[in-house]
């Protein structure tokens, strides 16, 4: 399947191989030993972002949510990939042109990559807004593929690395 990344860091180009990292500098090493328990073979990009370090950017979640996420996953989800190991990606380049205008990433570059095992979620019920219990809600429609039950649905596509980045597109 194709779909498209937007990449609001302006760290892909084409041909790249997005692939887990491991870090070896952490500490205290009780810290280090937990992100190795929660992501067995590294983190990718975002989840270097939002486990290992702070989001830089004005970003669609905070890191609370994106935690409370994966313990729902791995809980009640284990099947799915985790967010912390993946990219990002909608199904068209109008997708990613509404992904940029909402996201500050409006001269972000858009490039396709291809998956054949990737997750559709409803990227609107990430929201951190909410309290914990509504958050529980929203983690768990998300890992069963549903949508908001008010708002309407944007569907990202979580893409587990490692991935080739293909053509540039925008």
């Amino acid at each position: 399947m194709e779909l498209y990344t937007v990449d609001r860091q302006s760290r892909l180009i084409e041909g790249i191989t997005c692939s887990l990292v491991e870090h070896d500098d952490i500490s205290p090493t009780e810290v280090a030993e937990l992100i190795r328990e929660l992501c067995p073979g590294g983190v990718s990009q975002h989840g270097d972002s939002y486990l290992v370090t702070a989001p830089q950017l004005t970003t669609v979640t905070d890191a609370n949510t994106e935690i409370l996420f994966e313990w729902v996953r791995r809980a009640k989800y284990p099947e799915k990939p985790s967010r912390y190991q993946c990219i990002f990606a909608v199904e068209s380049l109008s997708a990613a042109e509404i992904f940029k205008q909402q996201y500050q990433g409006i001269d972000s570059p858009v490039y396709k990559v291809r998956s054949e095992n990737a997750f559709r979620a409803d990227m609107r019920l990430l929201d951190s807004r909410m309290s914990a219990v509504v958050k529980s809600l929203f983690a768990n429609l998300y890992w069963q593929g549903l949508h908001h039950p008010v708002d309407p649905p944007f569907w990202e596509w979580l893409v587990p690395c490692p991935v080739v980045i293909g053509e540039r597109v925008r």
